[in-house]
């Protein structure tokens, strides 16, 4: 387990020691609430999101694709507290939608990491895609997901329907890692061993983008999304190390 100053430990520090911008990695959508001057409080991006409580009706992507999010019921808000940001949702079919999946992850080939707190999980489904989620496509192929017996879970739907899971407290700060390469794929929780089940490529018949949300809209989680990373390829040891701590940094935890 890393100690409090382990993100010094790793390669992606900026001239003056401090954690160097993901954006740096290429991502196909990349989110920090941190960042307020890339949250709006209008889709026509007109005033910034900068206090405690505000909504949030777009986000700025932070890499250099262009894959903003944005949502029609102004029910994402940004909250502040003890130097922290964040995206904050409810179970009230609450979204930020971004484009067609296909702009963020390869059929064969994604990357995910992202700072998330679910609390008051009510959702406990065999199927995946009904149940509360950090993000999930529109067509129910492809999620994190929550269920409220203790378990987070990585789905990639068609062919074969694959999931695999890991313990999860109620209400705790995770930085989560879901990548599929090669035929696997993989579910990290912090710095724990990463589980992972084989499967081969996912369908092309994706849906869109959600964030905080996932199949039909309406599986929302009472959550908190400190940062998010998506990159339509594997990123190396290292990169993926500097990238979770930069999570882990914006959660206020140490993993």
């Amino acid at each position: 387990m890393s100690g409090p100053m382990s993100y010094y430990g790793c390669g992606l520090l900026d001239a003056a020691g401090g954690l160097i911008d993901p954006a740096t990695l290429s991502p196909t959508l990349f989110v920090d609430p941190k960042d307020t001057a890339s949250l709006w409080k209008e889709t026509s991006r007109t005033n910034n999101a900068t206090a405690d409580g505000d909504v949030v009706d777009y986000v700025d992507d932070k890499g250099a694709s262009g894959n903003d999010l944005s949502q029609a019921s102004s029910g994402i808000l940004l909250k502040i507290a003890g130097g922290l940001n964040w995206l904050e949702s409810s179970p009230t079919g609450d979204k930020l939608v971004g484009p067609a999946m296909s702009a963020l992850a390869a059929v064969s080939d994604y990357t995910i990491v992202a700072a998330v707190r679910a609390s008051s999980l009510a959702t406990n489904s065999a199927n995946p895609w009904f149940n509360e989620a950090l993000w999930g496509d529109s067509a129910g192929y492809l999620c994190t997901y929550f269920r409220s017996s203790g378990n987070i879970g990585a789905y990639n739907g068609v062919p074969g329907n694959t999931n695999v899971m890991d313990g999860y407290t109620d209400g705790t700060d995770i930085v989560v890692t879901q990548r599929h390469t090669g035929g696997t794929l993989y579910l990290q929780v912090n710095n724990n061993t990463e589980v992972s089940v084989a499967s081969g490529d996912t369908s092309t018949s994706w849906g869109t983008f959600r964030l905080l949300n996932q199949f039909t809209d309406v599986y929302a989680p009472t959550g908190r999304c400190y940062g998010f990373f998506m990159k339509n390829a594997q990123l190396t040891a290292q990169e993926l190390s500097d990238v979770k701590d930069f999570m882990a940094s914006r959660a206020g935890i140490t993993i």
